[in-house]
């Protein structure tokens, strides 16, 4: 990698692993340092939710690659059977050299795609993000459709710049660390919330006290008075 290309990486990273960064700016630094490695090719970050798999952020919105189901789930499962420690490039990557011969392609998909951008559409790589744990928080697809050329020059033995990998690492601990401050944000505010509530049941509480024991005050003296006047008046009061 040349050196502005090296500088502008290392300008990216810096600013990935500093402060608090809001969802839209990692995506956009994360697709600013991929295109530093991949230049002339369409990228696209795909966000899991943890429970469901479903994509719950898709990045950039308004210009993706639909991600068929069929490869979604082979991906991911073939992610899964990666993990280890420590994790590399070749491990958590996946390069589909010939799309049209490889079991886990939709094939209407791949007929989709050559449809929309008049080319074989044949090789793509998908990336993963992983979580500290080597869980896949994310896949980033790689493709150069548009200009219907190969990724790598030698598709049965692509190589990776080196520094793409510890890249994507910090893409993935900025993700990290961003879900970690929304989920304390959200404690923060169902703690607040609680507080409310208690503090309102314990209004409401006292308040239902008080009503008790005037109605029982009145009771007694009710029971103790035999003056109709008397009577009147307690309850008046």
């Amino acid at each position: 990698m040349i050196t502005s290309l090296k500088h502008k990486l290392n300008k990216l990273s810096k600013e990935l692993k500093e402060g608090s960064l809001e969802k839209d700016d990692i995506f956009e630094k994360a697709l600013e340092g991929l295109l530093l490695f991949f230049p002339s090719s369409s990228i696209n970050l795909y966000i899991l939710d943890s429970p469901t798999k479903h994509f719950k952020h898709i990045y950039p919105l308004d210009k993706h690659w639909y991600f068929p189901q069929k490869e979604k789930e082979w991906v991911l499962s073939y992610f899964q059977k990666q993990k280890k420690r420590p994790p590399t490039i070749e491990d958590f990557s996946f390069y589909f050299e010939d799309r049209s011969n490889h079991p886990a392609t939709d094939l209407r998909q791949l007929a989709k795609d050559r449809a929309v951008f008049n080319s074989p559409c044949n090789d793509l790589l998908i990336l993963s993000l992983l979580s500290e744990d080597c869980s896949t928080l994310g896949l980033v697809t790689v493709y150069n459709w548009e200009d219907e050329k190969n990724l790598f020059e030698d598709t049965k033995h692509p190589q990776f710049p080196k520094d793409l990998f510890p890249f994507l690492l910090l893409v993935s601990r900025a993700l990290e660390n961003l879900d970690i401050h929304q989920r304390i944000e959200n404690l923060l505010s169902d703690k607040k919330a609680l507080k409310q509530r208690i503090q309102k049941d314990e209004e409401d509480l006292k308040r239902r006290i008080l009503e008790l024991t005037v109605l029982y005050d009145t009771s007694n003296s009710l029971g103790y008075s035999l003056d109709y006047k008397q009577i009147v008046t307690l309850v008046m009061e």
